[in-house]
This record gives C-alpha cells, structure tokens and sequence, in this order.
C-alpha cells in the first residue's frame, strides 16, 4: 500500500534480503517522501522509500500519516492477492533446515547438514559452509 509522509521521519535502514539492520545512522526519511508499507515486525513497521528497505516505531510512522492510520495486515493481504494471478497449480514444496546448537560458550552457534558439508550460523549475522562431505564433524573444535 502507498502512503505518503506528512512529516520527516527517522528510519533504521535495513538489507533486502536478510532484513538485519545495517550498522550506518538513522536514516532521514522527508516530508512528503512516497513510501510503500510492507507489513508490521514486532512493535516497529517496514516500510520501503526509494527502492530501499527500512522500519521505525509504528507510533513514528502513524504519527507521519495523515489520520495517523497505520494499513492493517489484512488490508496488506488482500492488496497483494489482488496483484497476485490466479491460483498455483503445483505449489512449491516446503523444505526446512534442520539447525541443532553447538556448544560455544556465550555465542550462539548452530550447524545444519547439507550436501558436502555444514552450514553454520552464528545467530542472524553470520552463515558459512564448513566442506566435510563425510559429515564427520562432531561440532568440537580441535
């Protein structure tokens, strides 16, 4: 849904594909900036201005908005229906990783057998693919 500002806000700005804030300011969003609302996340709303990802406060947002309405998820929810097609004739079957956690002290470490190999995750931050086609790796450090 399209909204448009009625005040300057500030903005955490965030990557497209992970959603994870970037480590840069708050961002400044202007008065009369066109934003498109993508949905809630906790407290904080999404939002995307000039092609790029962010959220704020949802009480920051309403208060930006003339009537100080935020959409609601249904409202979301049948927009996107209406642009979506018709319905799919062989949905996407779901496939789900498997993470078990590692024993690391205070950081939180978890690993996920894939072909060739593990991947491992420190929390939402960090992935990388530890190559032991044999999955003998029984998660200690040497």
């Amino acid at each position: 849904m399209t909204l448009t500002l009625n005040k300057s806000i500030g903005a955490t700005h965030l990557n497209k594909k992970t959603g994870v804030p970037w480590s840069e300011p708050e961002a400044n969003i202007p008065y009369g900036a066109i934003v498109q609302h993508v949905g809630a996340d906790g407290r904080n709303e999404r939002f995307t201005y000039m092609s790029e990802l962010y959220r704020c406060p949802a009480d920051v947002l309403a208060s930006a908005l003339d009537g100080g309405k935020i959409p609601q998820e249904e409202q979301a929810t049948a927009a996107k229906a209406v642009q979506e097609p018709g319905p799919r004739s062989n949905p996407a079957p779901a496939f789900t990783l498997k993470f078990e956690q590692l024993a690391a002290g205070t950081y939180s470490i978890t690993r996920a057998k894939v072909p060739g190999g593990w991947l491992v995750a420190n929390g939402a931050t960090g992935l990388t693919f530890y190559p032991d086609p044999e999955h003998s790796w029984n998660g200690l450090s040497i």
